[in-house]
C-alpha cells in the first residue's frame, strides 16, 4: 500500500510538468496495481456465483496485473529519467557555449 501511495503522489506530482508518454506510462502501471485487487474480489464473486473455482480463476484472470503494472511504471520511470538526462545534457551544453561566447566577445573587446 505505501508502495501504491507513493506511486500516485509521483504520477500526480508529474502531471503539473505536462503528460507526455512517460507520464502515461506511469499512471497506467499505477492504475493496474491499484485496481488489482479490487478486480480479483470481484472476479472471486462473479465466478463463484457461477459455480465455478475461484482461486484459479483469479490466479488465471487477475494474477499478473500488479506485476505487470509494476513493470509499466518502470518502464515510464525509466524513460522520464532518460528524458530528464537529455535536458540536464542540453543545458550543460548551452551553458558552455554561452561561456564560449562570452569569452569571446572579452578577447574581442580587448584588442
Amino acid at each position: 500500500m505505501p508502495i501504491l501511495i507513493a506511486q500516485w503522489i509521483g504520477v500526480v506530482k508529474l502531471s503539473k510538468h505536462g503528460r507526455r508518454g512517460d507520464w502515461w506510462c506511469m499512471v497506467t502501471g499505477t492504475a493496474l496495481a491499484t485496481l488489482n485487487p479490487f478486480l480479483q474480489v470481484a472476479g472471486a464473486f462473479l465466478f463463484r456465483s457461477l459455480g465455478g473455482d475461484t482461486v484459479i480463476f483469479n490466479v488465471l484472470m487477475f494474477g499478473g496485473l500488479s506485476a505487470l503494472g509494476g513493470l509499466l511504471f518502470a518502464i515510464g520511470f525509466v524513460l522520464h529519467a532518460m528524458r530528464l538526462s537529455n535536458l540536464q545534457n542540453r543545458i550543460s551544453e548551452l551553458e558552455m557555449m554561452n561561456l564560449a561566447q562570452a569569452t569571446e566577445l572579452e578577447r574581442i573587446r580587448n584588442r
